[in-house]
Formats: C-alpha cells, sequence, structure tokens
C-alpha cells in the first residue's frame, strides 16, 4: 500500500475544450499486489478541480476518483496483461456521491504494458460505460514510463564451513534451513530459513511437500506421514512424532511398520523376538557389524559348531557377515573381538583370542583380505551390556563382536 498525490498542471485552453486552465490535485491511496501468475492493483483518492462553473447542464469541481486492475503474466515478469476499471463523481455542492449518475464519467480499458529495464512500455482499448463529460464511446491510450533504477544493497558473501554448509552464520544443529541461506528468527522452526522477497516473510521450506515443514521432518525428502498412525498405543505415539513424523510409515520398506521395527532403516524379517523384529541377520550399524544371532562354538573349544541347529545359525551368521565385507569395500579394518562367559575358567582369555581367530581364519579362507580383519581376545573383562552376569546367562556373555576400527566413526 502507498500513499501519494498526483500533479496536473494546465497545458490546454477552455476555449478550446482541451483544458480547465486551473491546476488539479489528487492525492490518493494505493493497493497492489501479485499471486503467483497473477497482479491485481485498485486506487482510491479526491481530486481537487478549481473549475467549478460547469459545462452547459452539467456541474464540474472537486472529484472523487477510483479505478481497479487485474492482470495475468502469461510468459514472465515483464509481460501484464488485463482489463483496468476506472471513474469519478462530483462531490463539491453536493451530497449525491453516485458513481451511476449519468455526470459520472466511468470506463474501462482493456491493455497490456511491457518492461524493458528502466522503460514501461505499453497500451490498451475500451468504451466508456456511462455518458458523462469526458467518458469516451471508444479510447485508445498509449504509455511509455520510466522508473530510474535503485541500487539493491549487496548481499553477504556466504561462506561455508564443517558446522555452516549454507554459510548463513547460523550453525546446522540450530538451523531450520540448513542447505539454504536464511536470516535469524525466535520461532525455531523458521530459524535460518529465507525471507519471500515479495512479501517479506520468513518460508518455512517443505521439499517433500508432505505439509511437514523440514524443521520438523525427520524424512525431508521423501513424503511421508503428518500424523502418526492409529493404531499405536499413546506411548508409542509420542516416540512416533519424536522420531518418525514425515516419514513413510514403513521407511525400509520390509512390510514391518516403523513402530515396533526394531531396524526401521533396514530391510529385514519378522522375529519373535522385539529386539530382532525387522532386522536382518547382519548389517553395519554405526561402529559395528551386528549380528542377531551367535556364532556358536563347541563346549571349550575354538572349533566352530557345524551341526544341528546351532551350526546351521553359525554358518548363516558368518555367511552374513562374509557378504556385509563384499558389499563394504569402504571398510577396511574390522577388529573381530572374542569375549568370554563369567565363570572364571582359566583359559577364558586364551579361549576368547583363539574364537577370534577362528572366526578371522573362516573368513580369510572365503578371500576376505587378511589386512582388513584384526582378531583380539578380550576374556571376560567386557560383559555383555545390560545382561546380568549370572550362570543363567552365561552363553550372552560368552560371544563374537564386530567392530569397525576404518573408517574411524564415534559410536552414538
Amino acid at each position: 500500500m502507498a500513499l501519494g498525490v498526483q500533479l496536473f498542471t494546465p497545458t490546454g485552453k477552455r476555449t478550446e475544450f482541451t483544458g480547465d486552465e486551473t491546476v488539479r490535485v489528487l492525492p490518493r491511496l494505493s493497493a497492489a499486489g501479485q499471486y503467483g501468475k497473477f497482479t491485481y492493483a485498485a486506487m482510491l483518492g479526491v481530486q481537487y478541480r478549481g473549475m467549478t462553473e460547469g459545462f452547459v447542464d452539467t456541474k464540474t469541481g472537486t472529484e472523487f476518483a477510483g479505478g481497479v486492475s487485474v492482470g495475468v503474466k502469461p510468459l514472465d515478469d515483464r509481460l501484464v496483461v488485463g482489463p483496468e476499471l476506472y471513474g469519478s463523481t462530483i462531490i463539491s455542492g453536493t451530497d449525491d456521491v453516485n458513481f451511476k449518475q449519468p455526470k459520472a464519467p466511468l470506463e474501462v480499458i482493456f491493455g497490456a504494458h511491457y518492461t524493458v529495464g528502466q522503460l514501461r512500455i505499453g497500451g490498451g482499448v475500451g468504451p466508456g460505460l456511462t455518458r458523462g463529460v469526458g467518458s469516451p464511446t471508444l479510447r485508445a491510450v498509449a504509455s511509455v514510463e520510466w522508473v530510474p533504477g535503485v541500487a539493491k544493497p549487496k548481499k553477504p558473501v556466504l561462506v561455508p564451513t564443517e558446522d555452516d554448509r549454507d554459510g548463513d552464520g547460523i550453525n546446522d544443529n540450530k538451523d531450520a534451513c540448513p542447505d539454504i541461506p536464511g536470516v535469524s528468527s525466535d520461532n525455531p522452526q523458521l530459524h535460518g530459513c529465507p525471507v519471500d522477497e515479495a512479501t517479506g516473510v520468513l518460508v518455512s521450506i517443505d521439499r517433500d511437500k508432505d505439509r511437514v515443514i523440514d524443521a520438523a521432518d525427520k524424512c525431508p525428502d521423501v513424503p511421508g506421514l503428518r500424523e502418526p498412525p492409529a493404531s499405536l498405543k499413546p506411548e508409542q505415539k509420542a516416540l512416533w512424532e519424536l522420531k518418525y513424523i514425515g516419514c513413510p510409515d514403513d521407511i525400509d520398506g520390509d512390510k514391518i511398520a516403523n513402530i515396533p521395527d526394531a531396524c526401521p532403516t533396514i530391510p529385514g524379517q519378522p522375529h519373535k523376538d522385539p529386539a530382532r523384529h525387522g532386522c536382518p541377520m547382519v548389517f553395519v550399524s554405526e561402529c559395528q557389524i551386528k549380528i542377531m544371532d551367535r556364532i556358536y562354538f563347541k563346549t571349550a573349544s575354538d572349533k566352530l559348531e557345524t551341526i544341528g541347529e546351532k551350526g546351521r545359525l553359525t554358518q548363516a551368521v558368518l555367511q552374513g557377515v562374509y557378504d556385509v565385507l563384499r558389499a563394504n569395500p569402504k571398510i577396511t579394518r574390522i577388529e573381530v573381538q572374542g569375549h568370554a562367559s563369567q565363570d572364571n575358567y582359566a583359559k577364558n582369555q586364551e579361549l576368547s583370542e583363539q574364537r577370534a581367530a577362528s572366526v578371522v581364519k573362516w573368513l580369510v579362507e572365503r578371500n576376505i583380505e587378511p589386512g582388513r580383519l584384526v582378531p583380539k581376545g578380550y576374556g571376560m573383562s567386557r560383559p555383555a551390556q545390560g545382561v546380568p552376569v549370572d550362570r543363567k546367562n552365561k552363553e550372552l556373555h560368552q560371544r563374537v563382536e564386530f567392530h569397525i576400527l576404518e573408517p574411524t566413526c564415534e559410536a552414538k
């Protein structure tokens, strides 16, 4: 919106019906805007006119004036095409302010204008809608407008850093739009987001168009759910909103929903154990190659079990580790850890070392590079986390683990 004043200087003569021979002044209120390809504008004002003696039987004097226009931009922002409606009515010396009066000129113009640099060239044609003074049967107009250039403020030089990848000076851990330069905001969901140049309003980013803004979306590049599935319990819904808002209900596509999937980002199989439900037998997780079943050995021996269900599971786990190593050549060093049970067996340390070496031997015999595997026995020094140290859980502490050494990582 804007307030402005138009000043009309006399250029014609009354005797020739080309002017008032007086100055006219039009203070006005204008409003304009744009929505996509459409643009609109409106104006209201009061035009002071010194000529009051009238013409024939029509009164002249100060007028109430207004207009409205709409347009479309069919090609780009330079071309605008559309109608304009404008008119006026006398208000000095009368209480009858009415655009429907015969003396009130009202007309419409259908036109277009095109902007080239600082010039705007326009033209249009249209009829008068009333028979007031100055309202034509048909009017054609042409215009040339010039607006001097306005220097735009220089944009700051963006310097991306490790903690600020869009270089807008706002650390990624607080930036709601970390990949698009933006500005500060008291709203954490808009802090660091860009400003819409047309409206001056901060823009919330929603790349996947799922109506969950990226600042809150846990899967910002994949359309997902705005609300948790109705089948979840209240405590599960709270967990879903914390971890999966904006994500598909089954991220890994294994037909097991994110809740209760114990491995929601890695396709797996159903399992009666909730800790393994939806997980594959072997997979990479943070700094480990995780195995969801045990590697079994013959009692008090470093010989791998080969018969029965334990033998079948052992071979399946080892094959899974082999497949992961073959599929991930960037994992260049693995510490194969042997751990013993807490039964104070005299040879626990030695046995844990030998069992780690047996696993390495199995993998090397199948062409896994020896330099990628580092066997190490820990004996009883590292019991399994969260497992009671008692005879009942002896076998859970007696285990083999695969920890990634290179590339280096920090466990979360």
